[in-house]
């Protein structure tokens, strides 16, 4: 899974990754990078179990 918020940080134009997402409106795209970023503090990862 690739992290669509490097894509941002990397300088993708947000109405690129609107398209990929196949997102009508733009504050959708918006709204759904916000998700993603609160959620990634809550994933783990299988490292941090060793």
């Amino acid at each position: 899974m690739f992290n669509l918020k490097h894509y941002l940080e990397n300088g993708t134009n947000i109405r690129t990754l609107q398209d990929f997402l196949g997102h009508a409106c733009v504050e959708t795209t918006m709204i759904y990078l916000h998700v993603m970023e609160d959620q990634q503090d809550q994933i783990l990862s299988p490292l941090d179990a060793l």
